[in-house]
């Protein structure tokens, strides 16, 4: 994580032109024959805050005032350690990326306001330069918050639907990974995100790998009579409208049948309510109020 020694603005904040927080002080030129991928290169984390941790260690300590050493490697690594390390927040289509510390003096940690102007422009090149997925769909999506213009967009919902797949054929892992493979919180808010994208571009590019995705993963955890999974796939397939909301309330209904008796009886009612969703968005008064 980036260093909280130093404020938000400089070293000085009354000085006439304030210097920028560490992490946000990185230039083009910075990036001129210099391999800013090299501490992930080999990284199989699907989770953001793991290539953080890894760039963190390579770009070193920052002094109390907020000193970098004057080197491109420093600045160029303190900025994707504090690009990186941001909080993810998906339900949020507007500020997807929160601080990860506030002190109580009123200190924090990055946050996308932090790279406007030409530090934005430093991060979209890395954004098209990198083939790390994940790096790759977290430059971009922040580029994009940051400054609409800068057409990243389709590159950041491409690539977290990519980052998914890639934990599908386990060429990638997210943090903590269990026997569930890809049917887990993280994988539904990397789409999640994806198809926020895609309907706030209204591009059609971005959308069919995210919305296929969805339906396959829904459908495995119907079909595993995975309770909690089929709850995150179907309600964000309702959420977007992926697959046939009638069809999918007799998915559901299905699958609560198949259950054994001794399966969560909460977790069951949530069910109820996903297929009294579903039949509702169908318009299936009927079956809706049935369930």
């Amino acid at each position: 994580m980036e260093d909280l020694s130093a404020d938000n603005t400089s070293e000085d904040a009354s000085a006439p032109n304030p210097l920028p927080p560490p992490w946000a002080r990185a230039t083009l030129s910075d990036l001129i024959d210099f391999h800013f991928e090299a501490p992930v290169a080999g990284s199989k984390s699907a989770d953001s805050s793991t290539l953080s941790d890894l760039f963190s260690a390579a770009g070193g300590p920052i002094g109390s005032n907020g000193e970098l050493p004057d080197t491109a490697a420093a600045r160029v690594f303190h900025m994707l350690t504090a690009a990186t390390g941001m909080m993810f927040r998906s339900k949020e289509p507007n500020e997807p990326f929160g601080a990860l510390m506030v002190t109580a003096d009123g200190r924090r940690t990055a946050l996308p306001v932090d790279f406007r102007g030409p530090p934005a422009e430093v991060l979209a090149e890395m954004a098209r330069r990198a083939t790390h997925p994940v790096l790759r769909a977290r430059l971009a999506d922040i580029c994009w918050v940051v400054d609409p213009k800068a057409q990243l967009a389709a590159v950041a919902a491409e690539s977290y639907a990519n980052i998914v797949a890639k934990v599908d054929v386990d060429e990638l892992r997210f943090r903590g990974e269990d026997d569930r493979g890809v049917l887990t919180y993280d994988a539904r808010d990397l789409l999640r995100r994806a198809l926020l994208i895609g309907r706030a571009i209204g591009a059609v590019k971005p959308g069919p790998a995210a919305r296929d995705t969805v339906t396959a993963l829904r459908v495995r955890a119907f079909e595993q009579g995975l309770m909690v999974p089929s709850l995150w796939f179907g309600h964000l397939a309702l959420d977007f409208g992926v697959g046939d909301a009638g069809e999918i309330g007799s998915q559901i209904e299905a699958l609560i049948a198949r259950l054994p008796a001794s399966s969560d009886p909460h977790t069951i009612v949530k069910l109820w309510r996903m297929a009294s969703r579903a039949y509702r968005i169908a318009k299936r008064a009927d079956d809706q109020h049935r369930t």
